[in-house]
């Protein structure tokens, strides 16, 4: 029950933010010209675009599969690439609840152990976040007099913020430290100690997953492959707009970031945090007019979504209709 209320409490939230981010991005613009850009639109590049998203999808579960089997965990492939979209399809429900989803569908239909998936999934999302960052730096070296100045405004107002919660930031860091340090001295003492420990440590045991890794090589390409087609999912739209054709790869990455960026924003799918950032990017620095980048921001996001929902629905009935442990086991 509290659970369920906490899930409702987040989508409300989610959707006030969501909804005063929409408000405030639609305000004073021509309603009128923002849809004649989306009926002159091309939708070809846009197919190929979501394309690209759902291939990434399938990417992303093979490149799971290769961090579970290197810890003894064979897993249908099919059911992994479902439990990816099942999580993006969640995403838009419950604000960052995709991930657990992503894990505890698995486990439902595998009998795999909770803390190893989460460990993975957590490793997974390290790798991103250095992506992202790796993929800043190569927008403001490709052209750091566009770029850099954006960048560097939003750099400092987070330093200026993150500054004035160092302080709590340690003590919870601390706290943390002096909390497992007491879990591990009474591990054995207590049984829900004991749980706990065993939990903890299997999250430990897929994140350290990466360093015994067998296969880098797979593991590379498919972490190089998600993000090229995150990259064309961005960059591909540009051409189905006339004023946005003649955008180059390098406007592509930049928009693709701040997207990205968007997307952490617990909103339910990105909904309002998206647009926002890629608004605001477009106009701000591309020079793009307000009407072609709310067009372009709410078509891809809206098709993306329709996609996303129905690729959920479709793996969630693979996921929860068939047969329970049914394929994982021990090499």
């Amino acid at each position: 029950m509290k659970k369920n209320l906490g899930n409702i409490v987040k989508l409300l939230v989610g959707l006030l933010i969501s909804t005063m981010l929409v408000l405030y991005l639609t305000n004073s613009i021509d309603y009128k010209q923002v849809m004649i850009y989306i009926a002159d639109i091309d939708w070809t590049y846009f197919i190929i675009g979501i394309t690209c998203s759902l291939i990434s999808h399938v990417s992303r579960g093979l490149r799971w599969s290769i961090l579970l089997e290197d810890q003894g965990l064979k897993v249908d492939k099919k059911g992994l690439i479902a439990a990816t979209y099942f999580s993006y399809f969640i995403n838009i429900l419950i604000p960052r609840g995709g991930e657990l989803a992503r894990c505890t569908s698995v486990s439902y239909k595998y009998g795999l152990p909770t803390d190893k998936l989460l460990g993975t999934i957590v490793l997974e999302r390290v790798i991103d976040l250095v992506m992202l960052l790796l993929c800043i730096t190569l927008v403001l070296f490709l052209d750091f007099n566009l770029f850099g100045s954006f960048f560097a405004e939003r750099w400092t107002f987070l330093n200026e913020k993150f500054t004035s919660v160092v302080p709590i930031l340690i003590s919870l860091l601390v706290a943390g430290l002096v909390g497992l340090f007491v879990l591990y001295k009474m591990r054995n003492k207590f049984p829900i100690m004991t749980k706990i420990y065993e939990f903890i440590r299997g999250i430990l045991d897929g994140l350290l997953s990466l360093k015994q890794l067998k296969r880098k090589g797979q593991f590379v390409f498919h972490t190089l492959f998600i993000w090229s087609m995150y990259l064309m999912m961005a960059f591909l739209p540009f051409k189905s707009f006339a004023a946005t054709a003649d955008y180059g790869i390098v406007k592509g990455l930049f928009v693709f970031i701040l997207g990205g960026i968007g997307m952490t924003i617990p909103t339910p799918g990105g909904i309002g945090s998206y647009h926002a950032a890629v608004i605001e990017g477009m106009t701000q620095v591309l020079e793009t007019s307000r009407e072609v980048a709310t067009a372009y921001a709410f078509s891809v996001h809206t098709l993306i979504t329709v996609f996303t929902i129905a690729a959920g629905i479709i793996a969630s009935i693979y996921l929860f209709k068939g047969k329970k442990h049914d394929v994982a086991k021990a090499n």
